[in-house]
């Protein structure tokens, strides 16, 4: 009965969700659930390549397979980071690997001080725009023709989210302001 147990919890472990930094050998696996999962073209092994010498991908991976992706982009004269893409492998869906990388996504942009996380999502794409929703995530506007993003030329809307500080930012902010008030007085 023990061993079972141990060999139910070992497999269960070697299947636990991982997220790590993209790393330049993942650039084909990654471009291919881009073109599979998004049916998009967007960022190909070119663009990826850049995006993960920037450390600008995360991946996760179930059981050391690359369940999926996100890459995020950074508009610093905003204070705004930008979701460019978020895809799971069909075989991943519904065990909450997207939600894991979202959730991922926006600590990352709150880590680096940024107040808002922008994406753009089809607009037939409603389980996505649901958990967008249910994320915090609010609708923008449409936008009628995206061909230079996706290959049909779907309409998308684009989704933002205030980001919430982190108790560091916070912290460190209130700090600045407590030293600016000492030099003043």
């Amino acid at each position: 009965m023990a061993s079972r147990y141990l060999l139910e919890r070992r497999m269960e472990q070697s299947r636990a969700l991982v997220l790590r930094p993209g790393l330049v050998g993942d650039t084909d696996a990654i471009a291919e659930i881009d073109m599979a999962e998004l049916r998009a073209e967007k960022l190909g092994p070119g663009k990826l390549a850049g995006f993960i010498r920037n450390e600008n991908v995360i991946v996760a991976e179930v059981g050391g397979e690359i369940a999926g992706f996100c890459v995020l982009l950074y508009r610093p004269e905003r204070l705004m980071a930008v979701l460019e893409a978020i895809a799971v492998l069909v075989n991943f869906a519904r065990q909450g690997v997207g939600r894991t990388l979202l959730e991922a996504a926006e600590r990352e942009a709150t880590n680096r001080g940024y107040r808002s996380l922008q994406l753009h999502v089809r607009a037939d794409n409603k389980r996505a725009i649901d958990i967008y929703r249910r994320s915090g995530f609010r609708r923008l506007w449409r936008i009628r023709r995206k061909p230079e993003i996706y290959l049909d030329e779907i309409v998308a809307i684009r989704m933002r989210k205030r980001l919430r500080p982190s108790d560091k930012q916070l912290t460190d902010t209130l700090s600045a302001f407590m030293r600016l008030l000492r030099l003043r007085s």
